[in-house]
């Protein structure tokens, strides 16, 4: 199988444009923070999304200064408006603010705190999981990337792509409307270094080492392997010297062990998630997924015929459903 997208005619594989308005770019979107006072946009990174019920991912770093409740700013994150022909006007349900964001965390290595009997804690990895307010677009478009937690890992020299918003730009305001370009780009890249217990302390998580620039704004943006599953995260990226490679780092998700803390995804089945799901007593098809028991029951309530509940992995491109135990 190949990437989910790849270079036009005359692009290079290493930094090219991806025009994908009614697929990629609604599963992937770029991070802005929103300052009412002036009204301009500031690009912070991307995020993408890993279910059908509104879960986000991104890099920790990326927000780890915009989430702290001290600013006047809002994070949000702009959906896809769809095929747009110069400049148009994009409305407020485009942008959804971010309503709740989580990170894991876990005890700091600090002996000074320990002396002084302090309990510090900092982010285990460079992710956060972001939910964004709900608008019309944002619940009518479910569709969502397969993440590859468990099976064959990947191997030095393998080929990954990351994608992400590397060009997020506001232009001053004219007469109170704010000019945005913005871009989505691919690069692929060969894995050159694996890290599955982290390169150092200050940066514990399992990485990938790859050959390729990723730009600032990537950060966050998903990392896949030639099956077109996300694998990893963008985390950083180091433009050394005319002659030497660049090098980018990915957030490894296979070995951390993240089951838990996503706990809607069937981690051993890409595509797959984990809920609630209303079937038909009479031919076994889902009438409904939810990622909450009383949601499920609340449209049982109403079903016009009848149905059971049942907590199952899902796959929503076949429809099809298994019970979990």
């Amino acid at each position: 199988m190949e990437f989910p997208i790849g270079p036009m005619a005359g692009e290079t594989e290493q930094h090219f444009l991806i025009q994908d308005p009614f697929g990629l770019r609604t599963k992937i979107i770029p991070l802005w923070e929103y300052d009412p006072g002036d009204g301009l946009f500031t690009g912070l990174g991307t995020a993408f999304r890993v279910d059908a019920f509104g879960l986000f991912l991104t890099a920790q770093h990326v927000l780890e200064h915009r989430m702290s409740g001290k600013s006047n700013s809002t994070v949000v994150g702009m959906l896809s408006p769809g095929l747009v022909y110069g400049t148009a006007a994009v409305g407020r349900e485009f942008f959804p603010p971010i309503v709740n964001a989580s990170a894991i965390r876990a005890l700091t290595d600090d002996p000074m705190a320990a002396l002084q009997r302090r309990s510090e804690t900092w982010n285990a990895f460079d992710c956060m999981q972001v939910a964004f307010a709900e608008t019309p677009r944002l619940h009518r478009d479910r569709s969502y990337l397969p993440m590859r937690f468990k099976g064959q890992p990947p191997a030095i020299g393998d080929r990954v792509m990351a994608i992400g918003f590397p060009e997020l730009e506001c232009a001053i305001r004219v007469d109170a409307v704010a000019a945005i370009n913005e871009g989505m780009y691919g690069a692929v890249g060969t894995i050159s270094a694996m890290h599955p217990r982290g390169r150092s302390k200050s940066a514990p998580w399992p990485t990938l080492e790859i050959n390729a620039l990723w730009k600032s704004g990537m950060s966050g943006g998903p990392v896949f392997n030639e099956s077109s599953e996300v694998i990893g995260m963008v985390s950083s990226s180091f433009d050394f010297s005319a002659g030497e490679e660049p090098l980018g780092s990915a957030l490894w998700f296979q070995p951390a062990e993240l089951s838990s803390w996503l706990s809607t995804l069937d981690t051993m089945n890409p595509g797959r998630m984990i809920g609630w799901a209303v079937i038909s007593k009479q031919n076994g098809d889902v009438l409904a997924f939810y990622a909450e028991r009383h949601e499920a029951e609340a449209q049982l309530a109403v079903a016009d015929q009848s149905a059971d509940i049942r907590f199952v992995s899902f796959d929503p491109v076949t429809s099809s459903w298994i019970d979990v135990r």
